[in-house]
């Protein structure tokens, strides 16, 4: 094999086995730990980083979270309209899950919004957006509580708060990380 296909190979397997997780340093770490769940905050965080580029800031961390909120969100939104299309269904958990659907529509509109301020350099709101969209979510898995609600929705709905709560402690740390790499 020809010396320079050795090297090659060797850095391909050497850049997959090492991939982005060895980047994570300190800060992220410590930002993690002040969440509710930290392995979905360094999933969040290890998702954060673009292949070629070793560290990231705040910001670029607050909008993957933001990002993988709104996937959820959407993920969940359909998740529910399948329950209310479903024939078993009993009536009043198919109230509690129209009224789901309103509240994942907050949230939604506040991941919009927060995305667009953050795009205009508007941080101010992040952390009341995240927490005012998490409580939504909590809303909702309130409002499934006397029916018997399906533990997907009840894992999608943690889930969801987890990721709320999580871009409220990058928020609460844009204003005194902003510009720093993680």
């Amino acid at each position: 094999m020809e010396p320079i296909r050795v090297l090659l190979i060797s850095a391909i397997i050497m850049s997959i086995s090492v991939g982005p997780s060895c980047a994570l340093n300190q800060l992220g770490y410590s930002l993690c730990k002040k969440t509710s769940n930290y392995n979905l905050c360094v999933e969040a965080l290890a998702n954060s980083y673009v292949v070629g580029i070793p560290k990231i800031d705040v910001v670029t961390f607050a909008y993957s979270v933001f990002a993988e909120a709104k996937k959820s969100t959407a993920d969940t939104v359909d998740y529910i309209n399948s329950l209310i299309k479903g024939n078993a269904i009993p009536a009043p958990l198919k109230e509690s899950l129209k009224t789901c659907l309103d509240d994942y529509g907050y949230a939604s509109k506040m991941i919009v919004d927060v995305v667009d301020d953050m795009n205009k350099n508007r941080f101010d709101r992040v952390v009341e957006s995240a927490n005012d969209a998490g409580s939504r979510v909590g809303d909702c898995q309130k409002g499934l509580g006397g029916t018997s609600s399906p533990p997907t929705l009840s894992s999608k709905n943690q889930r969801e708060i987890d990721l709320f709560q999580i871009a409220s402690v990058i928020g609460k740390a844009i204003t005194s990380y902003r510009g720093r790499k993680l």
